[in-house]
């Protein structure tokens, strides 16, 4: 059998680049399509002896063997033994490396439609009982009528003008209680949103009629 240098090969046809076969050859399409334009080169590996490593053009199956493809046809060297192996002129893989990881900026994810409605009805609960307390307080703190036999002249007490102007300033309790219908009507038909900002509403109201009583007293 005529022979052929490895490094002709190379010159000819390119840097060949090695070939795993991980499955049948059969269904292994690059190999496949590598035979089909004769750019495969069997290298035969001894693993005993002094015996040198060949090379056949083509594909033949030998579980010792290497295969390298080149990037273009080995016909003119075929039925010939290739000799001179020279592992430095094939391509080696490139090494991906792993990109760093980025680093995840956390956000802060704005409340979902069933939080919102949560707090809303959290909300409508802490303003229904403010709302309620005082009329309660007055009924059980309403004193009794008096006895025919004991009854007193009304005296009349006027209000001081600082109180005056704290209670034009004060929500009432029926202003209160209209928002929190209107509040649980929107919480009724789903519109979570709007009953949520309406709410905030009020106690923000609520907070600004407490701060302007408290500053007259």
């Amino acid at each position: 059998m005529k022979t052929a240098r490895f490094s002709d090969l190379v010159e000819t046809a390119g840097r060949p680049s090695p070939h795993t076969i991980w499955v049948d050859p059969k269904d292994d399409p690059e190999l496949q399509r590598a035979i089909k334009a004769e750019r495969v080169l069997t290298v035969h590996q001894a693993n005993v002896g002094q015996s040198k490593d060949y090379g056949t053009v083509g594909y033949e199956a030998d579980p010792q063997a290497q295969f390298l493809i080149f990037p273009k046809s080995l016909k003119r060297f075929r039925g010939r033994r290739v000799v001179g192996i020279n592992y430095d002129k094939v391509e080696t893989p490139p090494i991906q490396r792993a990109k760093p990881k980025e680093k995840k900026t956390t956000k802060h994810a704005a409340p979902s439609r069933h939080e919102k409605t949560d707090t809303a009805r959290k909300l409508l609960a802490k303003l229904t009982a403010e709302a309620e307390s005082p009329v309660e307080t007055a009924k059980e703190e309403k004193p009794a009528a008096p006895a025919p036999t004991e009854a007193k002249k009304p005296e009349i007490k006027a209000s001081s003008p600082e109180k005056v102007a704290v209670s034009a300033e004060a929500i009432s309790s029926g202003e209160i209680l209209k928002e929190i219908r209107a509040v649980l009507k929107a919480l009724e038909g789903g519109e979570s949103v709007p009953a949520y900002r309406r709410l905030q509403e009020l106690a923000d109201r609520l907070e600004q009629s407490d701060s302007v009583a408290s500053k007259k007293h």
